[in-house]
């Protein structure tokens, strides 16, 4: 029921400091942050830094900002005075954290770790994009926060993305037309189609 707005990439800087990308499996969270990444690196404006949840998780021993700005000046191979490490150089970093729903475990410790993050964002003033699957933000929805999303391929790229096999696309997915605007799901068909190892797509994106 959530009403969604159009937001060009280019002004993330209008968002809070945190904000979430929430999207499907495949919908290509991993990819928007790389590209993100490098844009922003070409761009010289902001020092966006990719780090895997996972990562985050295995390494920051703590559940605070001192311990975490430990964790991520190690990450950063940063060995500097504390006094260099100030809020000029916060300013300026944007952290790309992906996989939320990778972490271990479920539930709860979706809830916690998300907590955490947002917390030494608002605490720290450090600017992030968590990416995740919908059901490990659910509490995101209870928090004054910016949720993103990842629009699927709209027709005309879908056309453009399968080339002479958009036919045979809309044929195998005629029960499941969604399926084409999933980018993961569509590069797979793609090979399917190209290898002819396909059939009609009854039971959904599982079916895949």
């Amino acid at each position: 029921s959530r009403i969604w707005r159009s937001h060009d990439s280019k002004n993330l800087n209008d968002l809070s400091v945190a904000c979430i990308l929430s999207s499907d499996m495949g919908t290509g969270k991993t990819t928007f942050l790389r590209h993100l990444q490098l844009k922003l690196l070409k761009g010289n404006k902001k020092l966006p830094v990719y780090i895997h949840a996972n990562d985050i998780e295995e390494e920051w021993n703590g559940h605070d900002p001192v311990t975490f700005e430990k964790f991520l000046m190690k990450t950063l191979d940063i060995n500097v005075a504390a006094d260099l490490w100030g809020q000029d150089f916060k300013e300026n970093l944007i952290l790309l954290i992906d996989g939320l729903d990778q972490i271990t475990g479920t539930g709860t410790e979706y809830d916690n770790f998300l907590n955490d993050l947002l917390d030494i964002a608002e605490y720290s003033e450090l600017s992030m994009i968590i990416a995740s699957r919908p059901v490990a933000v659910i509490a995101a929805e209870e928090k004054n926060v910016d949720l993103l999303q990842l629009r699927p391929f709209k027709p005309a790229t879908q056309k453009a993305y399968f080339g002479r096999c958009y036919d045979k696309a809309l044929e195998i997915c005629e029960k499941h037309k969604e399926t084409l605007g999933v980018p993961m799901l569509a590069y797979m068909l793609r090979v399917l189609i190209k290898e002819k190892k396909y059939g009609k797509i009854e039971i959904g994106r599982a079916h895949v």
